[in-house]
Formats: C-alpha cells, structure tokens, sequence
C-alpha cells in the first residue's frame, strides 16, 4: 500500500463494548439476567455500569445518554454535549500487552499528525481516544495495575478517570492486569456469556477501511470478500477475529452493526431462542446449534450476537446473514 503512515498501533484484541443507553438500570439488569454478564463497577456521577465475567476489567460499558457533558474525574470530560445523546455505540476498547507499547503508538501517532481525541487515567488502565474514518470511536488502552477488582472495591461509587499525560512519568514495560482464573459463569441467565470477542462496524469504502485499520491501527487482515464487501481482521493476539467491517450505503442508528459474544459450551443456542421467544425479546437462530449464532437485540434496539463457534468461521460463513438477519429485527433503521 502506497504513502504508509507507519503508525500501527497494534492491539493485542477486542476488550470491550462501551454502549449508549437509554436506562442504564434497566440495561444493566437485562445483560446480567438475560445475558450473564456480572456488574463489577458503577459510577453514579456519569451513569455508568461496568460488566465483566473476569476475561477484563469490563467488557462491556453501559452509559446512560444526555446531552450535556459527562464529566468525570478533577473536570475530565468524558463525552462532550452533542455526543451521546441516542443509544448505540460509544465506543470499541482495544487492549494492549503494555503501556509502553500504548505510549510508543500514542508517540507515533502524533508524529504523524493522527488527531487524537483524548488521553484517560482509568486508574486500572490508560487510554488514547480517537475517531476513526468512518466516525467511529476507538479506545486503546493498556492496563496499569494487576488487581482491577481492588480499585473498583476501593473506590465504590466514586468517579474514577481523568486526564492522563502520557510524556509525565516512563510507562510500565510489563504486562499488568493479566487473568489466570476461570471465567464466571452465570448460574440463571438463559445466554450464558463469556466475554465480549468482537464487533461488526458499518464502512463507507471498505478498501479504504482496510488500508486504515491495518496502517494506522496496525490490524491483522484475516478475510476479505469482494462480492459481499465485508473484512475480518484481528489483533496481535490473533483471536482469528477482532473486527468485521461491511460496507454500507447508510449506517445504523445506533452505529455499529452488532457485538459479538462468546458463550460458554454447554447450552444449544436454540434454547436460548425459544426463551427469548417467550418472554417477547427480539432474537433469531442463523445457522445450526453447531456452528451458528443467536441474534439478541437488547432494550434499546442494539443487537449482539451469541455463539460458542470460533469468531472467525462464524463471521466468514455467517457474517453477512447476519446482518441480514438484524435488519429482519428491525435493529438496522438508518442512521445517515
């Protein structure tokens, strides 16, 4: 590819969500009943909820919209007036192996003139902020602490990110942050989530996406189909898919096509659909109990994706019909 930035802020992997809502209670009840994810952190001052089942410190992040200005930590703005003001995407979090590398991307990036929204002390990470060509919001984040659990227990209900200035002090050159336990399993959701695994983006120019996310993002192209105008690509830890991206005419309203879940093995998909059949939540099967997924769409139209199949055969036989079957829903209507 010709006139490379050399940027190539490689991330390890997808850690995370960050979704717009428009009742973060009521969102955060139906993922943790409906879906098995387990509340670990909230803060009240920005009507935030984080979930996590142990893969991270969050995999997903619930904000409650506004249109005023989320202001966090020592007058940190999280999300300026204008933003958030419907449900749907905020954000993808990408994460790191190290500090060091984030704060090297975090220089290579401005030696290239990438803009750079903002840079955030998370207390358990910190993070640069930017928005891709598509519009879509990236964070990329490194973790600085090993034991996420104990921040969230020792600053209960508190606001707990504000600006980081990553030239203050030399960043961390081991991997902090790292699991070594078994991930929770909910004993009564019906979709028994693991952890968030990817997350499907609408695109204006699917070439120029690429040549975007494997320059300046410094992701691995795994598959790309010409017909059918869509892309898989991952991170340095090699998951087999991080990201699909499918050229669109128009985007969704709530702006992204769908996130992607990795459940635990041991329930048919298909059982979770007649439950979510009953209780008068949108959902639909594609494909087979095998290798298959169960699209959810959640109180606020955002649809999320569900299967133990690796992501990557899954988005490569699937991934179209998909969100074929999300517009089926009703999940899809325009955004612009």
């Amino acid at each position: 590819m010709e006139n490379r930035t050399g940027v190539e802020i490689a991330p390890q992997r997808l850690g995370h969500l960050n979704l717009f809502v428009t009742d973060y209670e009521k969102s955060g009840q139906f993922y943790s009943n409906v879906c098995g994810f387990q509340e670990v952190f909230r803060e009240p001052g920005i009507s935030m909820i984080f979930m996590s089942n142990g893969n991270t410190h969050h995999d997903l992040g619930l904000m409650e919209i506004t249109t005023g200005n989320r202001i966090g930590k020592d007058g940190h703005v999280q999300v300026a007036a204008g933003n958030g003001r419907t449900p749907g995407l905020n954000h993808l979090g990408f994460e790191m192996r190290t500090e060091q590398q984030l704060v090297d991307a975090y220089r290579r990036a401005r030696s290239k003139n990438v803009p750079i929204n903002r840079t955030t002390d998370h207390q358990i990470a910190h993070s640069l902020y930017l928005s891709e060509l598509n519009g879509h919001t990236l964070e990329f984040y490194a973790d600085v602490v090993e034991d996420w659990r104990g921040v969230y227990a020792n600053n209960t209900g508190e606001l707990i990110s504000g600006h980081w200035d990553p030239e203050a002090k030399p960043p961390l050159q081991e991997q902090q942050g790292v699991n070594t336990g078994e991930l929770y399993r909910s004993p009564e959701a019906v979709l028994p989530a693991r952890n968030v695994a990817y997350a499907a983006l609408p695109v204006k120019d699917l070439d120029a996406s690429i040549a975007y996310y494997t320059d300046v993002l410094g992701l691995n192209l795994k598959h790309k189909n010409e017909e059918i105008r869509f892309a898989i690509l991952c991170g340095a830890a090699d998951s087999g898919c991080d990201v699909f991206l499918m050229e669109m005419p128009q985007f969704p309203a709530v702006r992204m096509l769908f996130g992607g879940v990795q459940m635990h093995q041991g329930q048919p998909v298909r059982t979770g659909l007649q439950w979510l059949e009953k209780q008068g939540i949108r959902a639909s099967l594609v494909g087979d109990d095998e290798d298959g997924a169960l699209v959810v769409v959640d109180p606020d139209g955002i649809p999320l994706v569900y299967s133990t199949a690796p992501a990557l055969d899954l988005m490569k036989q699937h991934g179209p019909a998909i969100v074929r079957e999300v517009q089926k829903l009703g999940a899809m209507s325009s955004g612009g």
